[in-house]
């Protein structure tokens, strides 16, 4: 279902509403996707702009209209994976947004290596996250829980996986409760080796479970140094 479907189906919803309220009600719709359609449908020249501001006006004469970004402002391996913002709007290239990349993930998570094992077939190491952590969610794009940032420990490698370029650098390639395994991917020769002690950054396939085992974001700005923490954001917590 597209936007335009979806604040339709926001019409037909009032409408069920006892006729005796007079008040103004705050009309919600979307996820994820909703943050790219809006953007889609200010930047194109499609039909279709005419009919989403015809409905949208209507629904603004008496309502107040909130779109949901879902968990687009922090996005995650799982939404670039499925480019949730396309370099495409109605099938035509354009060059008014950019395709997203890791890069343009901001939910990372801090994890500690606890044991390393090199000598095996492939280079691993463990480390104090797992399931409860991380979800158990997989991402169809690479056969991981997670993909190991380029930050700490991890800043000297040649090599941050991407499933489109290589395929190679460590991902959370097994996970228990408690605990994930690092795998190395790709050519032992390239591996940048990890140590018991080391810290990590990990991107989470899903940003909304992997949060929800936390009380508490810890920010830092990526127009300064990155690494410094310089708010915390309190979650809302329960379902």
């Amino acid at each position: 279902m597209g936007l335009i479907e979806e604040l339709v189906g926001l019409e037909a919803a009032v409408k069920a509403v006892p006729e005796e309220f007079t008040g103004k009600l705050v009309l919600s719709v979307g996820a994820t996707p909703t943050a790219t359609a809006a953007q889609n449908m200010l930047a194109s020249s499609s039909p279709r702009v005419h009919d989403f501001q015809q409905v949208l006006t209507r629904l603004q004469k008496s309502h107040a209209v909130e779109l949901h970004a879902g968990v687009y402002p922090l996005l995650d391996c799982q939404q670039v994976a499925t480019h949730a913002r396309p370099a495409t709007i109605s099938g035509e290239a354009t060059s008014a947004f950019q395709p997203l990349s890791k890069s343009n993930i901001s939910v990372r998570m801090l994890v500690e290596v606890t044991s390393v094992y090199s000598e095996r077939g492939k280079p691993e190491a463990l480390v104090s996250a797992g399931s409860l952590a991380m979800g158990r969610e997989p991402c169809k794009s690479y056969p991981g829980w997670g993909i190991v940032t380029g930050d700490l420990s991890n800043s000297s490698a040649k090599h941050i996986y991407d499933e489109r370029e290589g395929k190679t650098g460590w991902i959370v390639g097994r996970i228990s409760q408690e605990h994930g395994i690092l795998t190395w991917e790709g050519e032992r020769s390239e591996c940048n080796e990890l140590s018991v002690g080391d810290r990590v950054m990990v991107w989470p396939n899903h940003a909304c479970v992997a949060g929800a085992g936390f009380g508490w974001y810890l920010v830092v700005d990526s127009d300064t140094d990155g690494e410094t923490v310089v708010d915390a954001w309190v979650r809302w917590r329960g379902w």
